[in-house]
């Protein structure tokens, strides 16, 4: 039987418009209705398991190199032996998949995976922020003196996003450059053709669109992958700057889960606020666009550890039972944050919030507050001790 995905994709855009997504829509789905990734280099957080090992494989169908981002390097070794196995060329060599060690709970370990993936001297166009866990029983503190929630789905991937920021913006600025000369030369007016003054301003205005457009297409992008349990979420500056949240007096482990889950969201739409001032300032539009997601429920190990009741513990470990909610599959689970990292059209949505395979409005009004953004990003580069990046 042949291994599943292991065929050539080909990217199409279906006729008579483009695609409609939908929460049914999987990773691969989407990957064949954009454009083909080839050249692109993307780094996923958590890629051995999960939504995160599909988005990895689509990805790699795309024709995107993918490096992992792997707490357990056996884990990673493992994920990355599946992958080659299953799609043969597609993912053959470090050239086109590869595993850094990867512990978002701890600041140094960030730093040392940045600085791994600054010696590959690569460029970098996706960012895809999918580590995370929820609702642990106990509470628990990390060595960097946060609460563990907190750091893992916050804050260490703050941090690892404002570390790999400067070659985000420069692989998108890079792209931007080749597809403008692109559109330039391909609109050059043939020596001695015919109405010499007319062809020179057609060809003129036919570069400026494609430039245009190639600015859109070519910008990198940050995706988060977030919780539609943000809506539940609180940010409270004066109790955040307090050691590890507090500490584990009166312990909430999903109350902690929906505020980093919160904070996800302020993350994507200031990051998104900073590059479309950046712009303002003189750089020649956007060059990091970002998202938060959600991306469904889905019968993943993430829910079945969580400190929610007894009668969700039990539809995460039995997701056939006729009262459980709208369950979805991986491959349906990784298609929003995929079509987030992939989507050329979804510029104008940037700093924006998706779940179902389309653009929502946050359910937390606090998700919109630019005040509560700009403090909750002055707060974490104070905890992260990184302000080179303004």
């Amino acid at each position: 039987m042949e291994a599943r995905g292991a065929e050539p994709l080909v990217q199409a855009q279906p006729a008579g418009g483009a695609i409609q997504f939908s929460a049914r829509t999987t990773a691969e789905e989407v990957v064949r209705a954009c454009p083909s990734l080839a050249g692109l280099v993307a780094i996923v957080t958590g890629g051995n398991g999960g939504i995160g090992f599909e988005a990895c494989r689509c990805l790699l169908l795309g024709g995107a190199r993918v490096i992992m981002g792997c707490r357990s390097p056996s884990r990673g070794a493992d994920a990355v032996a599946r992958l080659t196995s299953e799609l043969g060329e597609a993912a053959a060599g470090p050239a086109r998949l590869s595993c850094l060690e990867l512990d978002v709970s701890s600041f140094a370990s960030i730093r040392a995976f940045a600085a791994a993936f600054a010696e590959l001297g690569c460029p970098l166009h996706i960012l895809l922020n999918n580590a995370g866990i929820m609702s642990p029983a106990a509470f628990g503190a990390t060595t960097d003196g946060h609460e563990m929630q907190w750091q893992v789905n916050y804050l260490g991937p703050f941090l690892l996003t404002e570390l790999l920021l400067p070659s985000l913006r420069s692989s998108a600025e890079e792209r931007r450059r080749a597809a403008a000369q692109a559109a330039a030369d391909s609109g050059a007016a043939p020596e001695g053709a015919g109405g010499a003054a007319a062809a020179a301003a057609a060809a003129a205005a036919a570069a400026a669109a494609a430039a245009a457009a190639a600015a859109a297409a070519t910008r990198s992008r940050v995706v988060n992958v977030a919780s539609i349990a943000h809506v539940t979420g609180k940010i409270d500056m004066a109790r955040l700057r307090e050691p590890a949240q507090g500490g584990a007096k009166a312990y909430s482990g999903y109350a902690n889960y929906a505020n980093s889950k919160l904070a996800q969201l302020l993350h994507a739409a200031d990051l998104s606020a900073r590059e479309r001032e950046r712009a303002e300032d003189g750089a020649a539009g956007p060059s990091v666009e970002a998202f938060a997601v959600h991306p469904g429920v889905i019968a993943t190990g993430l829910g079945k550890d969580a400190a929610c009741c007894s009668f969700t513990k039990l539809l995460y470990a039995c997701p056939c039972l006729p009262c459980t909610p709208s369950f979805i599959s991986i491959e349906q689970g990784a298609a929003t944050g995929v079509r987030c990292c992939v989507d050329p059209d979804l510029s104008e949505h940037s700093g924006g919030y998706f779940s179902g395979c389309r653009a929502r409005p946050p359910m937390a009004r606090a998700a919109q507050d630019e005040q509560l953004q700009l403090e909750l990003r002055v707060q974490s580069l104070a905890w992260c001790e990184h302000i080179d990046v303004l």
